[in-house]
């Protein structure tokens, strides 16, 4: 896949470019500014699996969220709710990245990088746990 994907902040939503097209395609987001499964709060990074699931750092809704491909609503795979500092919680998450069956998320207001063991099923219901 050569499709570039830029994080659109201010608007919320995750967009798409395909080698060859002069419009991106929203692939994430773009419903305003919310924490609804189909809308994003200021999202700071993506991530895009071998297998095309885009993994979406939700900076204002404490979470990082997975998009499967084709899908028009996401699911939260770690963090979500009111930012925190326990190991389930981050407070401004911003940079993310996947290595060894891990996700790893920069958990900028806790000062601090967390281990996630990733679980991308194919319906949304992952439970991962995050690892100290």
């Amino acid at each position: 896949d050569k499709a570039v994907y830029v994080v659109d902040r201010a608007n919320h939503r995750v967009v798409q470019w395909l080698p060859g097209t002069a419009v991106g395609a929203v692939v994430a987001g773009g419903n305003g500014f919310g924490s609804g499964p189909s809308q994003l709060a200021c999202p700071a990074a993506v991530y895009v699996t071998d297998e095309g699931h885009l993994l979406v750092s939700d900076e204002g809704n404490n979470r990082v969220q997975c998009w499967t491909p084709g899908a028009t609503e996401g699911f939260t795979i770690a963090g979500g709710g009111s930012p925190g500092e326990s190991p389930q919680q981050f407070y401004h998450p911003l940079g993310i990245w996947v290595a060894a069956g891990h996700l790893f998320v920069a958990d900028s207001l806790n000062y601090r990088v967390q281990r996630w063991t990733l679980q991308l099923p194919p319906h949304p219901n992952p439970t991962p746990q995050p690892q100290k």
